[in-house]
């Protein structure tokens, strides 16, 4: 093989590493949007409903006390349900999960590019075909949002422990 064709190979590797390692931050991204979306959006049901007990909010059969208790319940619900409206994690949910999808395809095509195109094709067709990869990664690089450097770390953590592996990688010695 020759040098050149070694680059283009070590090129495939960094976008298929540097695609998962997005991916896998994409995807904790959006799992945590989706526990503070569920978090967040029974908090003022609970507290909407505990304030509406008639025990604490009714003046006729509560202690003083607890109706203030009940109107600040009713106040905290009303805040909770307007934050969760403010952050909008149901749509930072879809983003990520769909900009995880989009690096996954990106890392799987590095994958293949390397693994199987690599020892076939001419040359030429080969860097165009890891050129296009290349672009399609940094099309998507600048297209999303990045997640946080938490996420990344949950991300960096779990592939570490093997939790994006699949059969196929384990049984390839070269993985």
């Amino acid at each position: 093989m020759d040098d050149n064709k070694k680059k283009l190979i070590d090129e495939c590797r960094r976008v298929e590493e540097n695609s998962l390692y997005t991916a896998a931050s994409h995807f904790k991204a959006a799992s945590l949007a989706k526990f503070g979306q569920y978090f967040l959006g029974a908090i003022p049901i609970i507290l909407g409903g505990i304030g509406g007990w008639q025990y604490l909010s009714d003046p006729k059969l509560a202690a003083p006390e607890n109706v203030f208790w009940a109107g600040l319940l009713t106040i905290l619900a009303g805040i909770s349900g307007s934050l969760l409206s403010f952050l909008n994690l149901s749509k930072v949910h879809i983003e990520h999960g769909k900009a995880g999808n989009e690096f996954k395809i990106c890392e799987n095509d590095a994958r293949r590019a390397h693994k199987i195109y690599s020892g076939d094709e001419e040359y030429e067709t080969f860097k165009q075909r890891v050129e296009r990869i290349a672009g399609k990664y940094d099309e998507l690089i600048e297209s999303h949002t990045l997640p946080s450097d938490f996420c990344y770390w949950l991300a960096k953590r779990a592939i570490k422990r093997g939790e994006y592996k699949t059969r196929a990688d384990e049984d390839d010695p070269a993985s």
